[in-house]
């Protein structure tokens, strides 16, 4: 009996519907596709910040139960939905579809990442859309893809790529990130490409070299970089600019090469500035200028004065007159002193060290220790101070 009971086959399957014979085509719940197909219940419309509200630029059809209680939900579209009607800001047509408003440059390529994150846990992250999306979802609430965006520019944030970051994070309005980048180009400001450091916004550039810790200050080096960033900017920079990025704290000490350079800017710059203004930053750097040009005086101010030099320097025949006499002042003076070094005897350290080597005992008795004295070689094997 139970044998035959193991053998018999139920027949249970009376279900009919009318599409009998046809394989099943649904796939897994999409804000993609059709919207009677996916029997979406919501509709997001999405303007351009700072355009007209009135203009649509995209509609995505979507489903409330992903939007605000799917495992990937947004916080910004559950408290939306779960609002009373009579309460809800976007009016009475919320239990049909909503409107956000996002910044123009954050694509709907990156807006709809957002949503194929909220369907199906997905992550599309590059260097190309990874701030868009911290965005996005800082401003929608979706804490999942929020840590995934922090945690991708947290692996990848180089002094290399931290330029790309400030850009980024000034358009999307990131500050926090914005800080983070300008502590990591500060970090080794030198690494950073000459053509990026060069097209930074004026701002940033100061805020890089404000947030440079001490102890990584390469004065000379950075005397070189800013040098190059004050001629390629002129146009954006005045005197009080000039001042903070010159400061002693950040470069307390010039490069020989741009000596002539600062100080020709100090002379512009201190003309330019209002009466009341405070002319200490100027005033500092002329003197590291000077000092700078005193220095190396040979280098720098002998060539430029040359008339047959051919790297003649226009910029020494722009100072003012009254600093032209402090550095030759002070290029004659560590000129002379050059020179009386040269003019002194030689040194003869080891004139007592010879004299006691070449003199030999007064013992008559010892002529081996005579032997050895006339050799050079002082014997003190019975010298008592030894034994």
């Amino acid at each position: 009996m139970e044998d035959q009971r193991k053998k018999r086959r139920l027949d249970l399957n009376d279900y009919s519907d009318d599409e009998e014979g046809t394989e099943c085509s649904h796939t897994a719940l999409t804000w993609r596709g059709d919207p009677l197909e996916t029997l979406s219940d919501w509709t997001i419309d999405v303007k351009a910040e700072g355009g007209n509200t009135d203009v649509t630029i995209a509609s995505y059809h979507v489903h409330k139960s992903v939007m605000g209680a799917g495992k990937w939900r947004s916080k910004y579209f559950e408290n939306l939905l779960r609002q009373p009607a009579s309460d809800n800001a976007q009016g009475g047509d919320a239990s049909r579809k909503c409107a956000i408003v996002l910044k123009l440059c954050a694509t709907m390529q990156t807006f709809e990442c957002l949503l194929d994150h909220m369907y199906f846990g997905s992550s599309n992250i590059d260097g190309q859309n990874v701030v868009s999306l911290r965005y996005l979802s800082k401003k929608l609430k979706v804490k999942t893809l929020f840590d995934i965006a922090s945690q991708h520019i947290y692996d990848d944030l180089t002094v290399e790529t931290a330029p790309s970051y400030m850009h980024e994070s000034a358009i999307f309005g990131d500050n926090k990130l914005k800080e983070e980048a300008i502590k990591t180009c500060a970090s080794d400001i030198s690494r950073i490409e000459k053509g990026k450091l060069l097209e930074m916004d004026s701002s940033d550039f100061k805020e890089i070299l404000c947030s440079i810790p001490e102890s990584n200050i390469d004065s000379k080096n950075l005397s070189v970089i800013v040098a190059e960033y004050l001629r390629k900017h002129s146009d954006v920079t005045d005197g009080s600019y000039f001042q903070a990025v010159c400061n002693p704290s950040i470069m307390p000490v010039l490069a020989p090469s741009e000596s002539l350079f600062y100080l020709q800017l100090c002379q512009k710059w201190t003309d330019n500035l209002e009466a009341n203004s405070s002319k200490d930053g100027v005033d500092s750097l002329v003197e590291r200028g000077v000092k700078c040009c005193i220095d190396h005086w040979k280098s720098e101010v002998a060539n430029s004065i040359a008339k047959d030099s051919p790297g003649r320097n226009s910029a020494y025949d722009s100072l003012r007159d009254d600093i032209k006499v402090r550095i030759l002042e002070g290029a004659l003076l560590n000129a002379k002193e050059t020179l009386e070094k040269l003019n002194q005897p030689k040194n003869v350290e080891n004139t007592i060290v010879s004299q006691i080597l070449v003199s030999s005992p007064n013992s008559d008795s010892e002529s081996s220790t005579h032997s050895d004295s006339s050799s050079g070689i002082l014997d003190v094997s019975n010298d008592p101070i030894y034994n």
